[in-house]
């Protein structure tokens, strides 16, 4: 029997693929490249190495008959069908806590932004405005406000850690409070969203988790800002932008967007708004290092048929229970 062939969509740098070459790669850039391996010899593609957002479908999986594990890129792994996998028994892992510290950072940096109206006062600047002599606007302040998260992950717990040391309140909502915690649990979205000045979403995306912050919440938030470095999809979209539109909210500062990298026009218009191109994790030592432990899960798992970082899920199944049951692993940790 040949090497098993795995299925690369995206790519990795050179000196992180060395470790597979004992397999056979197929490698997919595109939607197009895709069809053209699921139309070659799909039944030899034993494994996916998932990079970029092509994601892996239900479709995709029904298509490919020996296909044992998923090796995803990153912490967010919405992009896989994980009802499909699970029906099919097929191993996932990802490459959590790596990004962490690095995700945070962009997280305090997006509040200071738009607390602070950083991006407004460079542009001040640089119109000759300063120079001619007009004074910027008085902003508010971070020091006493209340930092809601969102999701208290490894993100989440990093951001507290560093709000903190701003003078920052924590408050907090996952599934169950989180023990050896000093920040205030709320158990509902809404009741932090009521409890916070700053409400800091680093949920994961999925169906658990869509439009969680909806109109209802950005109400209950008032006058305040809200981030996001989680996904998109966690947030309504249209009701964030009526909120800001009408002066509702404070402002919001976007590493993710719903939809992305499209923009809605109406964000795009907003001066109180700061939006990024999803680069929270887009450092190269967080990055070759999660390229490293995506790889060495595939090692692992052929070698010795088990996975160094199994998602959740995975670890729920080897406890003999689901996501839906009290062993399941929190949706937003």
């Amino acid at each position: 029997m040949g090497a098993s062939s795995i299925l690369v969509l995206g790519s990795l740098p050179e000196e992180h693929l060395v470790a597979l070459q004992r397999f056979e790669c197929v490698p997919c850039e595109t939607q197009a490249d895709l069809e053209q391996a699921l139309g070659g010899s799909p039944e030899a593609i034993e494994g996916i190495l998932l990079v970029n957002e092509i994601g892996v479908s239900a479709q995709t999986i029904d298509r490919l008959p020996n296909l044992k594990m998923i090796s995803n890129y990153g912490a967010g792994y919405d992009d896989i069908d994980m009802a499909r996998v699970a029906d099919r028994g097929i191993a996932v892992s990802y490459t959590p806590s790596i990004l962490s510290d690095d995700v945070a950072d962009i997280a305090i940096g997006l509040m200071l932004m738009t607390a602070r109206h950083l991006g407004e006062a460079d542009r001040f600047v640089r119109s000759g405005a300063w120079a001619a002599g007009r004074d910027f606007p008085l902003t508010g302040s971070l020091y006493g406000c209340t930092l809601g998260i969102l999701g208290y992950g490894g993100i989440g717990r990093a951001a507290a850690r560093r709000a903190s040391a701003f003078g920052l309140n924590i408050a907090y909502h996952s599934r169950r409070p989180v023990d050896g915690e000093d920040a205030k649990y709320c158990d509902t979205p809404l009741a932090l969203a009521a409890e916070s000045d700053i409400l800091l979403v680093t949920a994961p995306g999925g169906a658990a988790t869509h439009h969680i912050v909806n109109a209802d919440v950005l109400r209950a938030l008032g006058r305040g800002l809200v981030i996001n470095v989680g996904r998109g999809s966690v947030i309504d979209t249209e009701a964030l932008i009526t909120a800001l539109e009408r002066g509702e909210l404070m402002g919001a500062g976007l590493d993710v967007i719903e939809d992305e990298p499209a923009v809605p026009a109406r964000l795009l218009a907003l001066p109180n708004v700061v939006i990024l191109p999803h680069v929270g994790s887009a450092t190269t030592r967080a990055r070759s290092m999660m390229a490293r432990l995506a790889v060495d899960n595939i090692v692992e798992f052929f070698t010795y048929g088990r996975l160094l970082t199994p998602t959740p899920e995975m670890q729920a199944a080897e406890l003999g229970g689901s996501r839906d049951e009290t062993n399941a692993a929190p949706v937003l940790n």
